[in-house]
């Protein structure tokens, strides 16, 4: 995740309105085990700054799992009921440059955040159904990772 930063940074300078490239941030400094760095980062987008575009659903999906990991409930909540709707759809970047998978993984990690286990459940089976139906064994992991860390407590 190191080597990715400085040009993900470079992006965010080059493509300040894309804000899709701040919630990656978000999601890159997760995954390098900055929790509080990736806080300040996605703190400084509003969950409504955020415009009904091509990018909308790529932006609120890495969102999803930022505030997931983070245990935030009061975003994850706000953000939950404006994801419910696209569940049976798949987050797809640019003109179908990358699939990042079904929506309803990122819905499954919320579900869990804000205490609704029964829907986290529903969600992660729909979201393997979903990537079982692509052919993707590796979006179907992730999904199976983000069962397994929605249920341990790890969100």
């Amino acid at each position: 995740m190191a080597e990715l930063e400085p040009a993900l940074r470079q992006t965010l300078v080059q493509f300040p309105n894309r804000l899709a490239y701040r919630a990656a941030l978000g999601v890159l400094l997760i995954e390098a085990g900055r929790p509080d760095e990736a806080r300040l980062e996605v703190e400084q987008l509003g969950i409504t700054d955020v415009t009904e575009d091509l990018d909308w659903l790529v932006t609120m999906s890495l969102l999803g799992d930022v505030y997931a990991d983070l245990g935030d409930t009061a975003r994850a909540t706000q953000l939950y009921e404006l994801l419910l709707p696209y569940e049976a759809n798949n987050v797809v970047i640019g003109f179908a440059a990358a699939c990042e998978g079904p929506v309803a993984r990122v819905l499954g990690r919320l579900a869990a955040v804000i205490g609704r286990p029964q829907d986290a459940t529903r969600h992660f089976e729909r979201a393997l159904e979903l990537a079982e139906r692509l052919g993707a064994p590796l979006l179907k992991a992730r999904v199976e990772r983000g069962t397994a860390r929605a249920f341990s407590g790890a969100a």
